[in-house]
């Protein structure tokens, strides 16, 4: 490794400039599309007299989506960090057969913008599909009992019509945090040269198997 730069000697280095444009790109197609859908729905719910229940939901849509991405993104960026952060062990190469990142081998600054802008994407995806769940956590919080109780389980059908699915979407959203945390760790550790993948199956360094572990 070359001294003061984080770099490994006779690396390639590789540019952001690529990878911030496409992001841009994405994150700006996205928002016009956003953009496009908010004002239809505008124009709809003003058409049949109820726009204040488009401000409703809008600003459901915004404080859900503001919350589920910013906890979301904080956690797949504190898992990245760690990554960054830990040990420069290297995994033994015993075979030259080896599929490994077109972009390994990046300088250290390098790898720090490029955990931080796929941790702002993934957390701009996550907040997006919460918020298309706004109505499920607004029933959940102003659902009334229905005065029926189920047979079998005793509980009120409030339980299975606004509660179960309000669970189901906690449960789908950490369930994304968690394995979206797992890909974006394992692609940083790749990049770093600690996980590799060869003929003869995965070899992880110690510190990353500890930390994916």
């Amino acid at each position: 490794m070359s001294k003061g730069n984080g770099a490994f000697k006779g690396a390639p280095r590789l540019r952001g400039g690529p990878f911030v444009a496409l992001a841009v790109l994405f994150f700006l197609f996205s928002v016009s599309g956003r953009v496009v859908q908010v004002v239809t729905d505008y124009w709809w719910f003003q058409e049949i007299a109820m726009a204040p229940a488009f401000w409703v939901m809008l600003g459901s849509k915004i404080k859900l989506g503001l919350l589920a991405g910013a906890v979301g993104g904080a956690a797949i960026y504190l898992s990245v960090w760690l990554s960054l952060r830990g040990g420069r062990e290297m995994v033994v190469r015993e075979e030259r057969d080896v599929i490994e990142f077109p972009a390994a081998r990046m300088k250290a600054g390098a790898m720090k913008v490029t955990g931080a802008l796929v941790s702002l994407l993934l957390a701009y995806w996550i907040g997006m599909w919460a918020s298309n769940r706004w109505s499920v956590v607004l029933e959940f919080y102003n659902g009334v009992p229905f005065g029926e109780v189920d047979p079998l389980f005793g509980k009120d059908i409030r339980f299975y019509v606004y509660s179960l699915p309000f669970y189901r979407f906690i449960g789908g959203w950490a369930t994304a945090v968690v394995v979206l945390s797992l890909l974006a760790t394992g692609v940083i550790r790749a990049m770093l040269g600690q996980l590799e993948w060869g003929t003869s199956g995965a070899k992880v360094a110690s510190s990353a198997r500890s930390h994916l572990l």
